[in-house]
C-alpha cells in the first residue's frame, strides 16, 4: 500500500484536463483577430506618424520648461521672444539692471539678439541707462543687425515724435501715413513726451483722427498719477470727444492723481463746463465724498466755487443739495462762510435746503455766516 506522502506525490504531477472548444467557437475567435490583426496593420502601413507632430510636442514641452527658470536677462541673452514680450508689459523689470549694470537691452545688444532688440526698444526700453562699465546697450552691440534694430528705432522715433506733434496740432495726416508704414499705435511714447497717441490725439484732433487710431488697435491704459485721454479731453472742454471715449473703454470714475478727485471734480474745478455737461450722463456717483475736505461730492463743490451751471445741471438730474462731505457740512454750511456767494445761498434757500442741518461739530450755517449772507439765513 501506498504512503499518504506517495499519494500527494503523484496527484501533483499529474496535469489537470484542459477545456476544449468548439469547433464553432475556434472558428468565431479565428475571425475576430483575423478582423483585428487586419485593421492594425492597416493603420500602421497606411497611416504613418508624422514627424512634425512629434518634434512639435517635444519643442513644446522644452519651451515650458526653459520658461519656467527664466527671468527677462537670461531671456534677453537667448532671445527667447515669447518670454520677452511678456516681461515687456512690465516697465520695471524691463529697464532693471543686473549686478553689472547691464539692462535686458545691454544683455540683448552683447549677445546679437537683433530680434529682442527691437522688440525691448518698441516696448520702451530705456537707450540711455549705462552699465557699471559706462556702456550703454547701442554700444555694446556688435552684430550688424543688432546696430541696425538701433538705428531703425531712432528713425521709427522721430516719425512717432512728428506724428505726436501733428496729432497736437489736429493734424491727421501724418498718423495716416505712420500707420500704413506700420506704426505701433502701442509704442511707448518718444522722450519729451509723457502722454500716449490718444492723449495727444484729444487736444485738438477730430473724432474722426480718434476712431481711427482706436480702430488701428490701440489700446487704452489708464495709468495712476499720468493724464489719462479722457482728462486730457476734459481740459481742453472737448465735449465732443468724451461720449466717443467713454463707450471705447474709458473710465468716466477714474482718479488721475490720487486725491480722491473724479473726472466730474476737474470739470467743475476748472470750469470746463462743455466737457461737464457731456460727462454728467454718465457719472452717477454723485454723493461720493473723498476724504480731502477741499475736494467733497461734486454738488458741494460747485456750490462752494460759486458755479451755478454746474449746480443747475445737477439738480434737474435730481441731486440733493442737501447731502454732507465727509466732515458733515452740507453745501449751505460750506457756502454760508463765504461772504462773496450770496446768489448761491439764495438758490440753495429758493431749493428749500435745510438751514438748520448740523455739522459735526453741532453747527449750522447760521453759525458759520456773517453780513449780508447771515441776514439771508435769518430770514
Amino acid at each position: 500500500m501506498r504512503t499518504l506522502a506517495e499519494e500527494l506525490s503523484e496527484q501533483l504531477r499529474e496535469e489537470p484536463e484542459k477545456k476544449k472548444c468548439s469547433p464553432g467557437v475556434k472558428v468565431s475567435i479565428a475571425a475576430i483577430a483575423g478582423i483585428v490583426a487586419g485593421c492594425l496593420s492597416s493603420y500602421f502601413l497606411w497611416t504613418p506618424t508624422d514627424p512634425w507632430e512629434e518634434s512639435v510636442h517635444e519643442g513644446v514641452g522644452k519651451i515650458y520648461a526653459r520658461d519656467a527658470q527664466c527671468n527677462v536677462h537670461k531671456a534677453a541673452k537667448e532671445g527667447n521672444i515669447r518670454m520677452l514680450m511678456r516681461w515687456s508689459l512690465n516697465k520695471e523689470e524691463l529697464n532693471h539692471q543686473d549686478k553689472d549694470g547691464n539692462t535686458p537691452l545691454h544683455i540683448a545688444a552683447l549677445h546679437a539678439q537683433p530680434d529682442a532688440v527691437q522688440l525691448l526698444l518698441n516696448a520702451g526700453a530705456d537707450t540711455k541707462i549705462k552699465n557699471k562699465g559706462g556702456k550703454t546697450a547701442e554700444e555694446l552691440a556688435a552684430s550688424r543687425a543688432v546696430k541696425f534694430a538701433f538705428n531703425y528705432a531712432k528713425k521709427v522715433r522721430e516719425t512717432e515724435l512728428r506724428v505726436y506733434e501733428d496729432l497736437e496740432k489736429g493734424n491727421g495726416g501724418a498718423l495716416s501715413d505712420a500707420l500704413k508704414r506700420g506704426l505701433n499705435p502701442n509704442a511707448a511714447s518718444p522722450s519729451g513726451k509723457n502722454t500716449d497717441l490718444l492723449c495727444s490725439a484729444c487736444k485738438k484732433s477730430s473724432p474722426d483722427i480718434i476712431r481711427k487710431l482706436l480702430k488701428a488697435g490701440f489700446v487704452i491704459v489708464e495709468p495712476q498719477g499720468k493724464p489719462t485721454a479722457l482728462y486730457t479731453a476734459l481740459m481742453h472742454d472737448r465735449a465732443d470727444l468724451i461720449p466717443l471715449l467713454i463707450n471705447s473703454g474709458c473710465c468716466p470714475f477714474h482718479n488721475n492723481f490720487g486725491n480722491g478727485a473724479f473726472l466730474i471734480h476737474d470739470a467743475i474745478y476748472f470750469d470746463k463746463m462743455k466737457a461737464f455737461s457731456a460727462l454728467l450722463p454718465h457719472f452717477n456717483v454723485m454723493n461720493y465724498s473723498p476724504l480731502s475736505w477741499a475736494v467733497g461730492t461734486p454738488m458741494s463743490l460747485a456750490v462752494g466755487k460759486g458755479n451755478v451751471s454746474a449746480y443747475d445741471q445737477m439738480r434737474k438730474r435730481g441731486v440733493d443739495p442737501n447731502n454732507p462731505i465727509c466732515s458733515g457740512k452740507t453745501p449751505l454750511l460750506i457756502v454760508a462762510a463765504r461772504s462773496n456767494r450770496e446768489e448761491m445761498v439764495r438758490r440753495l434757500l429758493k431749493d428749500g435746503v435745510d438751514k438748520n442741518a448740523r455739522d459735526k461739530d453741532g453747527k449750522r450755517a447760521i453759525d458759520y455766516a456773517k453780513g449780508k449772507i447771515a441776514e439771508l439765513l435769518r430770514d
